[in-house]
């Protein structure tokens, strides 16, 4: 599976229902959504699949979606073991079951289920879930950073980051407990972390001022003892950020 920041590329909803009927009429429901004030502001992009075993088949597109709505009473795997298949690949993917019976909902809090929608369905409820997910996913995007690794979605929060380093076609993340190396250009993450207090101090470093122990002419020495350098040609930018960092 190829390593990647995840990218900006609108709503991603699986709809996992084994009746076709309660699929399309969830699919009208999201599509009507999309014409309110809220939806208009999102890219779309829905897939059905009508048992957990499909969804699971489809390997590294499923474990993509940002948002997930999940039949309960699926038949061979039910739509919470479907649940814990996906919350162990992808750790930020929102999970709302569907579910014929109001009793099952405690199951959710297993695998930190966002919502349950009782059949039969209302357009509002769908709609303020939607309109919830969204808010959700936008204050995550502010505050932390998704990237696939070693197989699976995992974020990773932006004041936890010390530096970044590009290693060949890779990026090297460091936070104080770990190194996450993901195949993307630095190029990517540098508008993501403008105004957090991260300085572009060299063409292959992107360094986090609030763990810069020392700065000098041409070296930042980080809290973890990690010397990073400062090319001639950025020493400008660096001195910039430092005032704009400081000193407001």
């Amino acid at each position: 599976m190829r390593e990647a920041a995840q990218e900006a590329n609108g709503l991603r909803i699986a709809i996992c229902e084994d009746d076709p009927l309660h699929a399309q009429l969830l699919v009208k429901m999201i599509a009507h959504w999309q014409k309110t004030e809220e939806g208009q502001k999102e890219t779309v992009k829905t897939e059905i699949f009508l048992s957990a075993e499909q969804l699971l088949c489809s390997k590294e597109e499923s474990f993509s979606f940002d948002l997930a709505f999940l039949d309960i009473g699926l038949k061979q795997m039910d739509g919470l073991e479907l649940a814990r298949h996906l919350r162990a690949e992808n750790e930020q993917i929102i999970l709302v079951f569907t579910t014929a019976d109001a009793l099952s909902a405690a199951k959710g809090y297993e695998v930190d289920a966002f919502r349950y929608l009782v059949k039969p369905l209302h357009l509002e409820q769908v709609e303020e879930v939607l309109s919830q997910v969204c808010q959700k996913l936008q204050k995550s995007k502010k505050d932390a950073l998704v990237v696939m690794y070693d197989g699976k979605m995992h974020r990773i929060w932006k004041q936890d980051i010390l530096f970044l380093e590009a290693n060949g076609h890779y990026v090297e993340i460091h936070t104080q407990e770990k190194v996450v190396r993901v195949r993307v250009k630095l190029d990517e993450f540098e508008n993501q972390f403008s105004g957090l207090g991260f300085c572009r101090c060299h063409r292959a470093f992107l360094c986090n001022l609030y763990y810069a122990e020392q700065i000098d002419r041409d070296t930042i020495w980080m809290t973890n003892g990690v010397q990073i350098p400062i090319s001639r040609s950025r020493q400008r930018e660096v001195n910039e950020c430092m005032i704009s960092y400081y000193l407001g």
